[in-house]
């Protein structure tokens, strides 16, 4: 592997990353944009930098090879080629995204069941004033969903990897 298909690959998996984080945001806009109705020139205000936060990581993903050559990130080295031995480009992909969506779940999860039980809590007493029942509800749908993200990316991890595999 060249050093300049490994830093594809790192900025490749930043992206994802990047744009994962993103996405969620996105969802905690189109949530709060539902829950309290606002007037038109207040929603574009509201998802516009977070649209394009969404936008800039995808422009990261998709153009990893031109950011590599702007930067000049594969200069300076005394070597091309990086010796790893047998393990292949697609292996190193496979394991950053299996990473990146064990962190997603693992963080999500713990939200999910304190929420969860948070929510149980106020069934069984509702005098439990421990919460705001409709910011727990939300915060429990915002990171069922991003437990949902995690477990389709630790899903389809071999064809994630295909997509994000450098193309010459």
């Amino acid at each position: 592997m060249s050093k300049r298909d490994f830093f594809i690959i790192v900025i490749r998996i930043i992206g994802l990353y990047g744009f994962l984080h993103s996405l969620f945001s996105l969802i905690n806009q189109v949530f709060l944009l539902i829950k309290y109705p606002v007037r038109s020139d207040s929603i574009y205000a509201g998802l516009a930098p977070v649209v394009l936060y969404s936008l800039i990581w995808l422009l990261v993903i998709i153009f990893s090879v031109s950011l590599v050559k702007l930067l000049g990130l594969e200069k300076g080295f005394d070597d091309k080629d990086i010796r790893l031995g047998n393990i292949d480009i697609k292996k190193i992909l496979v394991f950053a995204i299996v990473l990146v969506a064990g962190i997603t779940i693992v963080d999500s999860l713990a939200e999910v069941f304190y929420n969860a039980s948070l929510l149980f809590n106020y069934s069984v007493d509702s005098d439990y004033k421990l919460f705001d029942e409709n910011k727990t509800t939300y915060w429990l749908i915002v990171n069922a969903i991003k437990f949902v993200v995690g477990i389709l990316l630790l899903t389809n991890y071999d064809r994630l990897a295909n997509k994000l595999m450098i193309k010459d």
